[in-house]
C-alpha cells in the first residue's frame, strides 16, 4: 500500500526544479535563438554548443521523473489541474491582448489560442501532462498492484520500446513523438514512481560519473555519426540519434541528475532561496516559451554571440539564461502575488467542489436507468 502519512518537503527535489528550468532556458536561447544552427560554420563554437546542449536535455525528462516521484503516494485533486490551466492563462491572453492593442487589429484565432491553449498546443508539454493528469491515478494503481519484479520487467519493455529501439533505428514506430507525448511523460512518471516506492539510492559518485560518461558518449557519437557520414558514402544511411528524449543515454543522464540531487540536505540560507524561486519555475517556461514572446525576443536573436570571441559568446549565453530566468522568475512571482490577492487557488477549489457534485448527479442518473 501507499504511504499516506503527510511528507517532509524535499529541498532536493525543489532545487532540481529550479536547475531543470534553467537547463530548459539554455536548450531554448541555444534552440530557437539560432545559436545551434548559426554554430555549424564554426566547428569549435559548434561542438561547445553542442555540448551545452546535451548537458541540458535530460531537463525536460527530469520533470517528468519529479512528476511521478512527486505524485505517487498522494491524491491528485482536480483542482490543482484547474489552478495550473489558470497560470497557462494569464500568460497566453494579457500577451496576446496587448499584442492586439499594439497594433490596432483582432485576431479571433489568436484569443481562441489564448483562451484554449490545450486545443491548439500552444504549450507542447502543458498539453502532455494535462493528458497525463487524468491518468495519474491509473499508474498509482499499477505501481501499488504491481510486484517489484513485475515493475522491473515493464519499465525495461518500455525503455526497449520506446527509447532504445527508436534510438537505433531512428524511427518513431512507438509515435511518442520523439519525447514530445503524453506517452512519454507517462513512462517517465512511471520510472520516477518506481523510484519512489523503492527508495532506489544512488552514491553521488556513481551519479556524476554515470552523467559524465553519457553526456560525452552523446557528444562524441553526435560528431561521429555526422562524420562517417559526410566521409563515406557508404555510411550515408547510418542514421542514430541520441539527442532526443527518448534517446537513453538521455534518460540515463536524466536518473543520474535526478538521484544526485534528490537527497541533498541544505542550510537555511539556501532553503529560503529554494522556497522562493521553485513554487515560481514552471512560470519561467510558460513565459518565455509564450508563442509571441518567443517570436519577438528569443528566435534567432542570439546568433551575433558568434561573431565573439569564443570566451565573450559562451559568456553571453550563460548571462543570457540566468537574465531570461531572472526575468522569468519575476513575472511568476508577481502572477503568485495576483493569484493571491484574487484567491485563485480558492477558486479552483470551488471549480473542483462543484465538478464532483455535477459527476455525483450524471452517475445517480446512469444509475437509476
Amino acid at each position: 500500500m501507499r504511504n499516506e502519512e503527510k511528507q517532509i518537503r524535499n529541498y532536493g527535489i525543489d532545487f532540481l526544479r529550479i536547475i531543470s528550468m534553467i537547463m530548459i532556458v539554455l536548450l531554448h536561447v541555444l534552440g530557437h535563438g539560432g545559436l545551434i544552427d548559426g554554430s555549424e560554420i564554426y566547428p569549435v563554437y559548434n561542438k561547445a554548443i553542442w555540448l551545452m546542449e546535451i548537458l541540458a536535455y535530460c531537463a525536460v525528462n527530469i520533470y517528468g521523473i519529479i512528476s511521478g516521484y512527486v505524485g505517487y503516494g498522494r491524491k491528485h485533486k482536480y483542482s490543482s489541474i484547474i489552478y495550473l490551466y489558470f497560470q497557462v492563462i494569464f500568460y497566453t491572453l494579457p500577451i496576446s491582448v496587448l499584442y492586439m492593442i499594439k497594433f490596432k487589429y483582432v485576431d479571433l484565432d489568436m484569443i481562441k489560442m489564448a483562451i484554449n491553449p490545450i486545443q491548439f498546443n500552444v504549450y507542447w508539454y502543458f498539453t502532455a501532462y494535462f493528458s497525463l493528469f487524468f491518468f495519474m491515478p491509473f499508474l498509482d494503481i499499477v505501481l501499488d498492484r504491481f510486484s517489484r519484479f513485475e515493475m522491473k520487467n515493464l519499465l525495461i519493455s518500455v525503455l526497449i520500446i520506446f527509447s532504445i529501439l527508436p534510438t537505433i533505428f531512428y524511427t518513431d514506430y512507438p509515435e511518442t513523438k520523439n519525447g514530445y507525448s503524453f506517452l512519454w511523460l507517462a513512462s517517465l512518471y512511471l520510472l520516477g514512481g518506481y523510484m519512489k516506492k523503492y527508495n532506489i539510492i544512488f552514491s553521488k559518485k556513481t551519479c556524476a560519473l554515470g552523467y559524465s560518461i553519457c553526456v560525452l558518449f552523446t557528444w562524441g557519437m553526435k560528431f561521429y555519426i555526422n562524420f562517417m557520414n559526410n566521409r563515406f558514402s557508404v555510411f550515408h544511411d547510418l542514421k542514430m540519434e541520441f539527442v532526443q528524449y527518448t534517446s537513453p543515454t538521455i534518460v540515463l543522464c536524466a536518473v543520474f541528475v535526478f538521484q544526485f540531487f534528490k537527497n541533498i540536505k541544505y542550510r537555511k540560507w539556501m532553503i529560503k532561496f529554494i522556497a522562493f524561486f521553485s513554487p515560481i519555475s514552471f512560470g519561467v517556461y510558460l513565459f518565455h516559451e509564450e508563442p509571441l514572446i518567443r517570436e519577438h525576443f528569443i528566435s534567432g536573436k542570439f546568433v551575433d554571440y558568434l561573431s565573439k570571441n569564443f570566451i565573450s559568446c559562451m559568456m553571453h549565453i550563460i548571462i543570457t539564461v540566468v537574465a531570461i530566468w531572472l526575468v522569468g522568475s519575476l513575472v511568476d512571482k508577481i502572477r503568485l502575488i495576483l493569484f493571491e490577492l484574487l484567491r485563485i487557488d480558492q477558486f479552483s477549489n470551488w471549480i473542483e467542489k462543484k465538478g464532483y457534485r455535477l459527476e455525483k448527479r450524471i452517475k445517480k442518473k446512469f444509475n437509476r436507468k
